[in-house]
């Protein structure tokens, strides 16, 4: 059993650390953390890092795809 634990958390890291230069939109992020304001307490706590928009007036949010990943809501 600690064999199997070891190894799920070795593929984990390797996903977080895959995931660290990567950036998800602001809708996807809500879907996984699990809605608008825990995105919003997670972003304002710096618990998750935010590129802030693109340019100009209508820029799109973009979240690191880590930090969304490390406070995903459980699936059940």
């Amino acid at each position: 059993m600690t064999g199997d634990t070891d190894i799920r958390l070795r593929l984990l890291d390797n996903v977080l650390a895959a995931a660290e230069d990567m950036t998800v939109g602001k809708r996807t992020a809500e879907v996984i953390v699990g809605g608008r304001r825990k995105l919003e307490r997670l972003h304002v706590s710096g618990k998750v890092r935010c590129a802030g928009k693109g340019s100009g007036k209508n820029g799109k949010w973009s979240y690191n795809m880590a930090d969304v990943l490390r406070h995903c809501k459980r699936r059940v």
